[in-house]
């Protein structure tokens, strides 16, 4: 058994639930760096502010960005790594919908995009995350933004965890400019 926790830093770290020690197969000594792939990150840009969700040996995890003060901060890309062993399993870069996991190398996860703010909801059963999603960067801008950024802002998405896929989404919010995130 083991604790799964998000830094304020952007990291999962997992430690045994009986001893309380590192688990030293999960990622690099037991932490994994979420913020890998999202190119420059300076120090307070992501954080983990919500716990994960577990679900069929996936964590699934969003973070937090400071969004608000410009339109290139850091990507919203919904994660999912393997319980076990830390390894991405998937990512969904809203933007770039083909690609399921690390950007190539010298490229980054779409800066801007609509982030998750919020504890997602699992579905064992399904296999479904349920997505609470925020606007896009920056957060009162919706002027700013492009359809693409705009079609998952203030919108609850259903992602397959084997796939990391949507499998549906609902925008009970469109052309938010007021920052209206899902929480």
């Amino acid at each position: 058994a083991r604790i799964i926790e998000g830094t304020l830093d952007g990291r999962l770290i997992a430690v045994d639930a009986t001893s309380g020690a590192a688990c030293r197969g999960f990622g690099n000594n037991g932490q994994v760096d979420i913020t890998v792939g999202m190119g420059a990150v300076a120090a307070g840009d992501v954080s983990i502010g919500a716990p994960p969700a577990i679900v069929r040996g996936v964590i699934v995890t969003g973070h937090q960005v400071r969004s608000t003060q410009r339109q290139e901060a850091a990507s919203g890309v919904i994660q999912g790594f393997d319980v076990i062993t830390g390894k991405l399993r998937w990512a969904w870069d809203m933007q770039q919908p083909d690609r399921t996991g690390a950007p190539p190398l010298g490229q980054a996860y779409t800066r801007g995009t609509p982030t998750l703010l919020t504890t997602p909801t699992a579905d064992d059963a399904l296999g479904l995350v349920y997505v609470p999603l925020g606007s896009a960067a920056p957060g009162q801008g919706s002027g700013l933004h492009d359809a693409a950024r705009q079609r998952h802002a203030n919108a609850l998405v259903a992602i397959d965890v084997t796939t990391g896929k949507p499998a549906w989404s609902f925008q009970p919010v469109r052309n938010d400019g007021a920052d209206d995130d899902l929480r």
